[in-house]
């Protein structure tokens, strides 16, 4: 949690000194931004780190240290918050509309005075805004639809921002003597991709299991407490229940409080043409309870077979069961590399080597490097043609020390406006593994772009397809029917993106795209630093919940197969 409050912090200022036309200041408006990443991507907890330990991280520097001290120790930067006192406080609001950057944001300020959203569209309705120099009604139409993004922003969290809290305070509960059972359930269980909460279920001393809960340390306040459930906040403001049952209907409390609702409407109504009932307290054949212990006897008790978590939807389930014909899902152990990587040749913080020791720790056969290309030199250190060499030769030194783990080099390149790739054919003829995404320009209809940039005989896999970001930005629209189809022919896969912001493809995408148009997919984690590699789960998270099979994603091939396939372009 304070790594990523640090980070925003970071964000926050190196935006404001850009707002204030602090040109001269541009190191330290990159080394913020390089900060926040490097925050984000640590795997570590950042107050758990001391001022030395800090200074040996790559990026961080003495200034940064001492400043992530004084938050960790005082809750706040103090010359940070010296400077936001000079700025008017809707500013700080305008900053998280997508499309505007501190640049557009300072003329709008300084020639009509916007100091918030809400003035910022009456200015564009009355057409002020189109009327400043470099802006024009394209540009207003690109900050409507930032706006549109900026409202639509809900209470809802990315799931994995959350993963690390549920499942502390899950073993916490697990590891005590007078519970018997605990799971997390509701969405969160079903692996959606963001919650507006947190649901467990217990069972065992109700008493105790009450009071312990309301007395974790990531509780900030009991809302509601009664014998057997307690509301409460958490400290990042998220809220959470908890409910105890008997060990007798545990099974049906489970299924119940993990839904979801759709789901659990169609199995009442199914029990009710059986004579049976169905609730929380097990399934009922008149007064009597018939089933409820575990979750497999209360989908037994109406014919139906146990359905995982993440396909409870009422989605196709309940018919492709009756037809017995269920797909059997892809599992994190079935998947043999991860294929975008960033290392610290691009905007990454681990080595080549370090990445390799991860991958191979995770006991798979074969990796991909794909550094950022040229075009995002300024933002994530992008590589131009000097530093490839330089990259491509320490790939082969550590190759040489870790032959038993296939090392591909490739590339993030980025597609430019225009839907060209950032490198010309005669540079991306000689990588072993190319990804194309967009990084930029993300406003507008994307298809002409996109499909463009598909026609080069080189790409291997159209990275995170829809750009969406969550409590950012939504998917920019494209006709993603076409895009699949040209992916198919081409032999390109699709990406999910496993960064927890991203999950990009999201489900209902990845599962039109493989089931009516035949597409594969690769599951990658596009991490910047070699732990994060762990966060592959998420992006299976993502595939289980498109109902994919191992079959259908290309990363579960073995190293032979999987050079087969990206030799077909």
């Amino acid at each position: 949690m304070k790594n990523n409050e640090i980070a925003d912090e970071f964000d926050q200022f190196a935006e404001i000194l850009e707002f204030q036309g602090k040109e001269k200041d541009l190191f330290r408006i990159r080394s913020y931004r390089r900060g926040a990443q490097i925050l984000r991507n640590l795997p570590e907890a950042i107050d758990k780190i001391s001022f030395k330990e800090l200074i040996k991280i790559s990026g961080i520097g003495e200034g940064l240290a001492h400043k992530i001290i004084e938050y960790t120790e005082k809750g706040k930067i103090y010359e940070f918050e010296d400077e936001y006192k000079k700025i008017p406080p809707g500013i700080f609001e305008l900053m998280k509309i997508p499309t505007l950057g501190p640049k557009r944001m300072k003329l709008l300020y300084d020639s009509l005075n916007i100091t918030d959203p809400a003035e910022l569209k009456t200015a564009i309705e009355k057409g002020e805004v189109q009327k400043l120099p470099t802006f024009g009604e394209k540009s207003a139409q690109k900050l409507l639809w930032g706006l549109e993004i900026y409202s639509g922003i809900t209470e809802r969290v990315p799931r994995g921002a959350v993963y690390g809290l549920a499942y502390r305070i899950l073993n916490k509960m697990q590891a005590q003597k007078f519970v018997k059972k605990a799971e997390i359930a509701g969405s969160f269980r079903r692996g959606a991709d963001t919650v507006h909460d947190l649901d467990f279920l217990a069972t065992g001393d109700a008493e105790k299991i009450i009071e312990f809960f309301c007395s974790l340390e990531d509780v900030a306040e009991v809302m509601s407490r009664g014998t057997t459930k307690v509301s409460v906040l958490l400290k990042n403001n998220l809220p959470a229940d908890l409910r105890v049952v008997s060990e007798d209907i545990w099974g049906s409390g489970l299924q119940h409080f993990t839904g979801s609702k759709n789901h659990n409407v169609h199995i009442r109504s199914r029990a009710k043409k059986m004579g049976l009932k169905i609730s929380e307290w097990g399934v009922f054949k008149r007064d009597k309870v018939i089933a409820g212990k575990t979750e497999e006897e209360v989908y037994k008790a109406v014919g139906l077979p146990w359905f995982p978590p993440e396909i409870r939807e009422d989605s196709g389930e309940f018919q492709k069961a009756k037809e017995n014909k269920l797909p059997k899902l892809i599992e994190e152990k079935d998947i043999k590399g991860d294929l975008h990587l960033h290392s610290v040749f691009s905007d990454g913080n681990s080595t080549i080597e370090e990445i390799a020791k991860k991958a191979i720790k995770r006991k798979y056969e074969y990796i991909a490097i794909t550094d950022h290309s040229q075009a995002l030199a300024y933002i994530a250190n992008g590589l131009d043609e000097k530093r490839l060499i330089e990259q491509k030769k320490e790939i082969e030194r550590v190759q040489k020390l870790y032959p038993q783990i296939k090392i591909f080099w490739g590339t993030e390149c980025d597609i430019l406006k225009d839907g060209s790739l950032d490198f010309p054919d005669k540079i991306l003829k000689n990588f072993d593994f190319v990804i194309a995404s967009i990084h930029s320009g993300l406003y507008g209809d994307q298809t002409k772009r996109t499909m463009k940039a598909l026609q080069n005989p080189y790409i291997n896999v159209l990275g995170h397809p829809t750009g969406r970001r969550f409590g950012y930005r939504e998917e920019v629209p494209a006709d993603y029917s076409k895009i699949f189809k040209e992916c198919v022919i081409r032999n390109i896969a699709l990406e999910i993106n496993s960064t927890f912001d991203r999950l990009d493809l999201r489900s209902e995408l990845a599962r039109e795209a493989v089931y009516d148009y035949g597409a594969k997919i690769i599951i990658n984690t596009d991490s910047h630093v070699a732990e994060k590699m762990d966060d592959i789960h998420f992006g299976v998270t993502v595939a289980r919940r498109a109902w994919l099979e191992k079959k259908h994603v290309i990363n579960t091939l073995s190293l032979k197969q999987f050079e087969k396939f990206i030799k077909k372009n």
